[in-house]
Parts: structure tokens; C-alpha cells; sequence
């Protein structure tokens, strides 16, 4: 891959004002020294970047040399602590990836958080997770993945009360002091949304993309 033209794409996004980059996927660590690269270069320029990884790929040695390029977030995908159909990234297929990550934390100053699916088929696996997240001092965030009929109580079938006391349970936690990136109003929104009654979050995520092809 040409490192010019990736230099030149951060170079073009700091022009904009942008600070804040993160590398999404697919799994961004299939290209581990495309992403390395990446992350030096932008991290030089001052730029905090964030990377989602389901962790497979992220062993002690990756971890130390995006560490020390200048990574600012890890964002880990995991769904289940077991892995189920349909749910592959689960916990235990990462664990020593993942306890080496949390534990370099206070070296190189980046922080970690667990990025979490509620689905039909993990909600007891949700609760496990959040706890998790609490013993090891890191925070987690929630999306509602069920949505082949916009968003509504059907994409959840007879389970809809279930994921309703489980979004009760992370607003209790929420308020009890758990590190979570959605805030109580955003959880209650996603209540509103598993029945079809929550206006369009205002995330323009999708607006401020940059495609660097490999």
C-alpha cells in the first residue's frame, strides 16, 4: 500500500479541523501495518484515534505497538461470554488478548471499552458483560441489533418484555455509577425504539466517513 496516499488522506482530514479518527471495519486489524502506520501518523499530528476490534487479532504484540503508536481507544466487540450461532465474538476466544489489553492500560494511557449487541440470544450474556466490565474498571456500550421491521417490538418477538427489563437493569447500573458510553437518556431512548416510538437519533456518523482502500 502506498503510505503517501494515506498520509496525504490525514493530512487532508486534520486540514478540515478534524481531532477525532477512528478506524472501522470489517476487523481494521487484518491489516495490521496499514492500521499501524495509520495510527503514528495521525496520533503525530495530534489526532485522538479509536479503534474497533473484535480481538482475535489484537495479541500482546499488537497491543504493545499500537499502544506505542499513539492508539487513544480500544473499542472491543464482544456479544457473549460462550460462543453461540450467529454470535462469534465472545469473551472467550479473546480472554488472555483481552487481559493483557486492560493491563497495559496505566503504561500507555489509552483506555478500553466492551462494544455490546443486544440481541434475541445474549441477553443474559448483556448482564454477564456489564458486570465484567465493572470488575475489570472499564466501561461498555449497547446497541439494539434486532431491527428487519424498523426497529419495533416484532424484530424481538415474545422476548421484547425481556430486553425491556434488561434495558431497566443498564439505566439502574448507569445510575449506580457504571462507566457506560450511553448516557440514561440514550438507553431510554432505545426503550422508545424497540417500539417504534423514538424519533431518529442525530448521529452523523455516517456523514463524516473517509474510505481509504488498501
Amino acid at each position: 500500500f502506498p503510505y503517501t496516499t494515506l498520509f496525504r488522506s490525514i493530512d487532508w482530514l486534520h486540514s478540515t479541523g478534524c481531532r477525532v479518527i477512528g478506524l472501522m471495519g470489517g476487523e481494521p486489524l487484518v491489516r495490521m501495518a496499514f492500521v499501524e502506520q495509520f495510527v503514528r501518523y495521525a496520533a503525530g499530528k495530534g489526532c485522538y484515534v479509536y479503534l474497533p476490534t473484535n480481538g482475535r487479532l489484537l495479541t500482546p504484540d499488537a497491543t504493545d505497538r499500537l499502544a506505542d503508536a499513539g492508539v487513544a481507544t480500544f473499542n472491543v466487540a464482544i456479544d457473549c461470554i460462550r460462543e453461540k450461532p450467529a454470535l462469534p465474538k465472545a469473551l472467550e476466544h479473546i480472554r488472555e488478548n483481552f487481559d493483557y489489553l486492560v493491563k497495559l492500560q496505566s503504561r500507555y494511557a489509552y483506555t478500553v471499552f466492551l462494544s455490546i449487541n443486544i440481541t434475541r440470544f445474549n441477553l443474559d450474556d448483556v448482564r454477564l458483560l456489564t458486570e465484567f466490565g465493572r470488575q475489570n474498571g472499564i466501561a461498555t456500550a449497547y446497541h439494539l441489533c434486532e431491527s428487519p421491521r424498523g426497529h419495533t417490538a416484532a424484530s424481538f418477538g415474545e422476548q421484547v418484555g425481556q430486553v425491556d427489563e434488561l434495558l431497566d437493569y443498564l439505566i439502574d447500573r448507569n445510575r449506580a455509577g457504571y462507566a457506560m458510553v450511553n448516557s440514561i437518556e440514550h438507553l431510554r431512548l432505545m426503550k422508545g425504539l424497540l417500539h417504534g416510538g423514538a424519533a431518529p437519533w442525530p448521529c452523523r456518523g455516517g456523514q463524516n466517513m473517509v474510505v481509504c482502500r488498501t
